[in-house]
């Protein structure tokens, strides 16, 4: 489900549709983050990249062919 703090979906989740249920978690995880900047996704990187904030704390969410991700990594 992408829920904090549960192991299964909650019953009350169970009773939406997919697609309903997406746009729940969704519209959870937009309210937990603020987004920074974004990079859009290039043929050239073959990646893309968004910069959030969330309780002072930056992250970079990436997503993208796994060999471009791991290759900009220096911690793999």
């Amino acid at each position: 489900v992408g829920l904090p703090g549960y192991d299964s979906m909650p019953t009350a989740l169970t009773r939406l549709s997919k697609q309903d249920r997406v746009g729940y978690c969704n519209n959870y995880w937009e309210g937990q983050y603020t987004r920074l900047a974004t990079l859009e996704f290039s043929r050239d990187r073959k990646m893309m990249s968004v910069l959030c904030t969330r309780k002072g704390q930056e992250t970079l969410f990436v997503k993208g062919a796994p060999e471009s991700v791991l290759a900009a990594c220096d911690r793999a």
